[in-house]
C-alpha cells in the first residue's frame, strides 16, 4: 500500500493478447481503483526470464496456525491460516500488488459505466480448475452471490452488490447491475475475503476432499492445526509456474520455536518474525530477514457499548497515553511506522490532514476525571499471536501507569487466541493485513460489518460511506470520506498506534519471495520461489 501510483495508459496490452479503451474508466479514482486491469509481458519480463528458473523442490513454511479451528470455506476466512491457505489454492479477480496498483488474476478488465453502476467484468480464457474442468462466469455469479446471501466474510466489502443484478453474458464476460453506484468496485474485488469457488461448491460443506480452486497449488491433504500439503499446478494460467513441485505449512504456534526451526532447518521460511528476533537471524549466515515495510496494523480495540468505553472521554483518553515513536521503539525495536488511530496506509482517500496525535498524560486525566474514572483498572486481551500484539500492550500498560491507569495484560496462546478470547471481552488486540481504505471500512467500521471488533454502529458514519461509495466525482468523494474519517479519528474504538513492518525469516536457500505490505511471506505468494 505504500506510495501507490495511477496508470494512465490509453490502452493497455493484456496478458493474452488485445487491449481495452480505458475512455470509460472512472477518473480520479485512484491507483487503488484503476478501473481496468491489465498487465502483459514486457522485454524487461523476458529478459529476466531468459535463463529458466530452477524447478523443483519442497519448501517447508512454519506458520502460527489456529489449532482445530482452521476453516476450510475459503469465502469464510477467519484467520491468517486460512487466508495462507486460500491463497495458494484459489484466486480472486484481482489482486493487489506491493505497489498498490492493481493486478489482473481471474479478471483481465473492469469496466464500469458512466453512472459506476454498472460494471462489466472481462475474464481470463483458458483457466482451470484443480481438476481440470473449465472455468466461467457462472463460477464469478455464484460466487458473489453466495458471499453475499451468506453474509460470508467478504459481505462488508460487497454491500452494493445485487444478487439478483448479476449477469452471465457469456463464458467469460459477467456483468454486475449494482443495488447503488460504487466506484471502487474494482478495489473491492481484489480483497482477499472475496475468493472465486466453483459453481455450486457451496451446496456440501467444504472438506478436504472438495477443496478445489485455480490457484498454483493443489491440494495434498490438511491436518488442522499440525500441517497441510500443497502439490504444484501444473495446468496454473500464470504458465510455467509455480517452479516449486510441493508447498508445505508446518503449524508452529511459538515464535520462538518458529525460530529455532528455522535456525535448525526444519523449516525453510516462517512467518511473523518478532522484532527482537531479526538481530539473532543476522548473526546466522544461513538465514536472512524479509523485511517489508506495510499497513498492517496491531490495533487495541476498545468494545464503544460496554463500560468504560461507552464514555468517549475514556477511548480518548486512552489513545493520549500512548507515546506512539516510543511505542515503535520498544514495541517494534523501530521496524515500524507511527499511527494515527486510522487504517489505509497509501490509500489516496486516506486523510493525512488530520493532526498527529501525540501522548498528552494531563489532557488524559483531565478527560477521565470528567467521567469519573479516575484511577481507571482494566484487562487487556492480548497473545503472541501476530508480530507486535503482545509487545505493543505491555508498552501500553507501562505508559498508561502516568496517567493513573492501571492495564492487566493477559497473554492468550496464539494458537487458540482468535477461538477463544476474540471480539469476547471489551478490551483486546487484533490485527489486519494493509487494505484499501473502503474496503476496510466495510470489514470493521460500518454498522454491517462482519467484524465490527468496537460494535461503531453509527448511522451517520454508515451515510458517509454509502454517500462516498456511489459518488464519482473524486474531489466530492474525498469530502465524504475524510468526513467520515474525522468521525472515526474523534470518537472510533480503535487505538492503532503504528503499523509493523512485515518480518519473516528465510533461508538463503530460498528465493524469489518478495515482501508485499498486506501480508507476511509477500502475502503467501509464493509463485516465483526457487530453491537452490
Amino acid at each position: 500500500m505504500d506510495s501507490p501510483r495511477d496508470r494512465e495508459d490509453a490502452a493497455v496490452d493484456g496478458p493474452l493478447g488485445g487491449s481495452y479503451d480505458r475512455r470509460t474508466v472512472i477518473t480520479g479514482a485512484g491507483a487503488l481503483a484503476a478501473g481496468l486491469l491489465l498487465g502483459g509481458p514486457s522485454s524487461a519480463l523476458a529478459s529476466r526470464f531468459a535463463s529458466a528458473p530452477k524447478r523443483g523442490g519442497v519448501l517447508r513454511v512454519g506458520l502460527v496456525g489456529n489449532g482445530p479451528n482452521e476453516v476450510l470455506d475459503p469465502q469464510n476466512q477467519q484467520n491468517v491460516i486460512d487466508t495462507a491457505t486460500d491463497r495458494v489454492l484459489f484466486d480472486t479477480l484481482a489482486r493487489q500488488r506491493a505497489d498498490g496498483s492493481l493486478e489482473p488474476r481471474l479478471a483481465l478488465a473492469f469496466e464500469p459505466n458512466k453512472a459506476a453502476d454498472v460494471w462489466t467484468v472481462h475474464l481470463r480464457d483458458g483457466v482451470e480448475w484443480h481438476d481440470g474442468k473449465p472455468f466461467t462466469a457462472q463460477d464469478v455469479a455464484y460466487s458473489y452471490r453466495r458471499i453475499v446471501a451468506k453474509k460470508l466474510a467478504g459481505a462488508g466489502t460487497l454491500t452494493f452488490v445485487d444478487p439478483h443484478g448479476i449477469k452471465v453474458l457469456d463464458k467469460h464476460t459477467v456483468r454486475f447491475h449494482l443495488n447503488s453506484p460504487y466506484a471502487l468496485f474494482d478495489i473491492a474485488a481484489a480483497t482477499s475475503t472475496n475468493i472465486i469457488v466453483r459453481n455450486g461448491a457451496g451446496l456440501h460443506p467444504f472438506t478436504t476432499s472438495n477443496l478445489v480452486g485455480t490457484g498454483p497449488f493443489k491440494l495434498g491433504s490438511i491436518i488442522p492445526g499440525v500441517r497441510s500439503k500443497f502439490l504444484r499446478n501444473p495446468n496454473y494460467f500464470d504458465h510455467g509456474k509455480p517452479y516449486i513441485d510441493e508447498l508445505d505449512f508446518i503449524i508452529i504456534p511459538d515464535a520462538t520455536a518458529r525460530l529455532n526451526a528455522l535456525l535448525g532447518g526444519q523449516v525453510d521460511a516462517i512467518e511473523q518474525v518478532n522484532a527482537a528476533q531479526v538481530t539473532t537471524i543476522k548473526s546466522h549466515s544461513n538465514v536472512t530477514v524479509l523485511n517489508a515495510k506495510s499497513g498492517h496494523w496491531v490495533p487495541m480495540c476498545m468494545d464503544v457499548t460496554q463500560a468504560p468505553f461507552n464514555d468517549v472521554r475514556v477511548r480518548q483518553a486512552l489513545r493520549l497515553v500512548v507515546n506512539r515513536p516510543q511505542m515503535i521503539q520498544s514495541a517494534l525495536a523501530g521496524l515500524g511506522s507511527v499511527g494515527n488511530d486510522l487504517f489505509g496506509v497509501g490509500d489516496p482517500l486516506l486523510d493525512k490532514s488530520l493532526p498527529q496525535r501525540q501522548q498528552d498524560i494531563e489532557q488524559a486525566k483531565s478527560l477521565l476525571k470528567a467521567a469519573g474514572q479516575s484511577n481507571l483498572t482494566i484487562q487487556l486481551q492480548s497473545s503472541d499471536a501476530a508480530t507486535g500484539m503482545l509487545s505493543s500492550s505491555l508498552v501500553l500498560a507501562e505508559q498508561a501507569k502516568a496517567a493513573g491507569i492501571t492495564i492487566n495484560v493477559v497473554n492468550n496462546p496464539a494458537d487458540s487466541y482468535y477461538s477463544q478470547q476474540y471480539m469476547k471481552t471489551p478490551f483486546f488486540m487484533t490485527d489486519w493485513a494493509g487494505r484499501a481504505l473502503d474496503p476496510q471500512m466495510g470489514l470493521c467500521a460500518l454498522s454491517t460489518a462482519p467484524y465490527n471488533e468496537t460494535q461503531w454502529k453509527v448511522p451517520a458514519f454508515d451515510s458517509l460511506i454509502a454517500q462516498g461509495r456511489r459518488t464519482v466525482d473524486p474531489k466530492k468523494r474525498q469530502e465524504l470520506y475524510y468526513a467520515a474519517q474525522k468521525m472515526l479519528y474523534d470518537q472510533g474504538g480503535y487505538i492503532i498506534w503504528g503499523f509493523v513492518n512485515l518480518l519473516d525469516g528465510l533461508s538463503t536457500k530460498v528465493h524469489g519471495l518478495h515482501g508485499n505490505p498486506g501480508r507476511n511471506l509477500g502475502f503467501y505468494n509464493f509463485n516465483d520461489v526457487t530453491l537452490g
